[in-house]
């Protein structure tokens, strides 16, 4: 099994951010001229030569998160589909959760699947589990995976602790992609 592959500007970072998704735990401001560049050299990573079958856009703040999932979009022409509303419009009974999402994947005429607003696939009430779901949901198209969490220390963890949706995961075969 590989090991997670962590894509970003590591020799260009402060040490104490090494190993980490570093904007997940500062609170930058639109002033902040390294956020800025890090915003940039970031969308420049993530291309179609970058991901894997499965790669992961990964950012603690969703609203943060969704505005870089849709820049990335515009950027490459990739199209993105949001989970949460795929599947609270699809016929009741039809069909299983993964045959919705197989289905509404093959639909979409892009290289680049970008999944967005993942986080019903968390409910514990569900007994899922999310990783296994996008590797098999990859087969249509590469699928980038808009995740609400961090990757530290090469544990990928989604939500954070206390939250009903809290999951991590050690040392995924993964290419994660931190803002």
């Amino acid at each position: 099994m590989e090991e997670a592959t962590f894509l970003g500007f590591h020799e260009t970072l402060p040490a104490e951010l090494h190993g980490c998704c570093p904007m997940a735990s500062h609170d930058y401001t639109a002033a902040d001229e390294s956020h800025v560049l890090w915003d940039v050299m970031a969308l420049l990573l993530v291309s179609l030569d970058n991901l894997s079958r499965v790669s992961f856009l990964v950012h603690a703040d969703p609203a943060r998160l969704a505005d870089e999932a849709k820049e990335l979009g515009a950027l490459h022409g990739w199209k993105a589909l949001s989970v949460s509303r795929t599947l609270a419009l699809a016929p009741k009974g039809q069909a299983t959760l993964r045959q919705v999402l197989e289905k509404s994947i093959a639909q979409i005429d892009s290289e680049v699947v970008i999944l967005s607003d993942v986080a019903l696939l968390f409910d514990p009430a569900l007994g899922l589990d999310p990783l296994g779901l996008f590797r098999q949901l990859a087969s249509e198209a590469k699928l980038l995976i808009a995740w609400t969490g961090s990757y530290r220390d090469g544990i990928l963890t989604y939500a954070v602790p206390g939250h009903a949706h809290y999951r991590t995961w050690s040392a995924p075969d993964l290419t994660v992609f931190c803002l």
